[in-house]
């Protein structure tokens, strides 16, 4: 049965894929990428597999020193260099700025009124969700609207992010065949590190969810990159990408299933290639047809660690989760219960002491309904740049409708993800975003002064 899985989701796939190496192709100019632009890239990969868990430096009466903190700051020196000699990109508005500081203004206000500190040991400081989940993203955002100002530089961020993917798509295979020995870092398989998702892939993150996530968004990335290489590279880039389906499946998780489905019907029926979608799509639906009708049983089955998708007790967990929040902005619509406070509230109801799992609802809960919906407006304007991009692009090599359709969709999938999980608590779940939404916002205002096209250092 999972034979019949793989060579069905390999079939479909394979079929996607040939589609896609007709792509148009062209070849980027090679020049010297700046330093700061491959820290960047490795930061936000530092982020995710160079924690503290894999090493630390502990210094009396001050915080743990982790890679991805040391790179951090390092990172910050870069920038603030940058910014003083005036390299950086100009004539941007700052629009999604100014709502970004009056919802961190928000923020502090919340913790300013229910405390900085966390109530119980057990759960997360508040301080540190505003910096995990706000506060590093939008200067990551700021990053990657000033600072990222090349196609060079936005390539190398792709790149990195490319094969940050593959390494996460080996992991999943190593830990579904249970080769624990050979999963690097091993507190990924440390059964007294969680206790949780450890019947799924789950990756440094130690969730399925994030894990599943991180694998399509850097499926994405490669998307972006694959118009770059040529000939052999570009067969390997091409089986790279097919590899990373059975990756997904393994994380067993709904969602994931849900965003890499979306991600790819948008490249199927979106995605600008040379050949007729029409000779792609009956095939593409046989092997989808074949790969539901050989693993209906099992798929539907309520066992999660066999991949079943008929578990619903933790859809019940939701909805309870869902209707307390109700109840909760129904008493506080305007100064909610305080960021990160939500499993403190509930503490003393055992069924719901969990977190929001719905990254909206769960704002609309701790920062009241201003809060949810400056963020709203920020999520507005950046969906709304995308919009009028995508039907005003000239088609050049490097920026095109697949380039503004790739930024969408993984935009999309981030938020999609977030409605069925805790994103303030993973930085990378918010990196990602904010990352690829400043890109974009770069680029519609780069439009709307008629310097749309990128610089290529020489």
């Amino acid at each position: 049965m999972v034979t019949a899985l793989l060579a069905c989701t390999l079939g479909s796939l394979a079929a996607i894929g040939l589609v896609l190496s007709f792509s148009p192709r062209f070849q980027p100019c090679r020049a010297r990428l700046r330093l700061s632009t491959l820290v960047f890239a490795f930061w936000l990969v530092a982020t995710v597999i160079l924690t503290p868990y894999t090493f630390v430096i502990q210094l009396p009466g001050l915080p743990d020193l982790s890679i991805e903190r040391m790179l951090f700051v390092v990172l910050a020196v870069m920038a603030l260099s940058r910014t003083l000699r005036r390299d950086v990109v100009n004539g941007q508005d700052k629009l999604p700025e100014a709502l970004i500081a009056i919802f961190c203004g928000i923020c502090l206000l919340s913790m300013a009124r229910f405390g900085f500190m966390e109530i119980y040991s057990a759960f997360a400081r508040p301080l540190f969700v505003f910096m995990s989940g706000y506060a590093i993203p939008f200067l990551a955002f700021l990053y990657a609207k000033y600072l990222l100002d090349t196609e060079d530089d936005i390539l190398a961020v792709f790149r990195v992010f490319f094969w940050f993917g593959c390494y996460l798509s080996l992991l999943s295979y190593l830990e579904h065949y249970g080769l624990k020995s050979l999963v690097y870092p091993s507190y990924i398989t440390d059964q007294g590190i969680s206790l949780l998702h450890l019947d799924r892939s789950r990756g440094p993150f130690l969730n399925a969810a994030f894990n599943g996530l991180a694998l399509n968004f850097a499926f994405i990335c490669g998307m972006f990159v694959l118009p770059t290489v040529r000939g052999t590279k570009r067969t390997a880039y091409i089986v790279l990408l097919v590899l990373f389906v059975p990756a997904i499946y393994f994380t067993r998780t709904r969602s994931v299933y849900l965003h890499f489905i979306m991600t790819l019907l948008a490249l199927l029926f979106l995605y600008q290639g040379r050949i007729s979608r029409w000779k792609l799509i009956p095939t593409v639906f046989v092997g989808v047809a074949m790969l539901v009708g050989l693993n209906m049983q099992q798929l539907a089955s309520s066992d999660r660690s066999a991949g079943g998708m008929g578990e619903t007790s933790e859809i019940e967990i939701r909805l309870a989760l869902v209707e307390k929040s109700r109840e909760m902005i129904a008493e506080n619509p305007f100064g909610g219960i305080g960021l990160a406070q939500f499993r403190a509230t509930t503490l003393f109801t055992p069924e719901d002491v969990d977190y929001q799992h719905n990254q909206l609802i769960g704002m609309a809960t701790e920062l009241g309904l201003p809060g949810v919906c400056v963020y709203l407006a920020i999520l507005a304007v950046f969906f709304g740049r995308l919009y009028r991009l995508a039907g005003n692009i000239p088609e050049g090599k490097f920026l095109n409708a697949n380039f503004v359709l790739l930024l969408a969709v993984g935009l999309l999938i981030t938020m999609v993800n977030n409605c069925f999980v805790e994103p303030s608590l993973h930085l990378f779940a918010n990196l990602n975003f904010f990352v690829l939404a400043g890109i974009a916002d770069q680029l519609y205002n780069r439009f709307k002064g008629g310097r749309l096209r990128l610089p290529v250092r020489s």
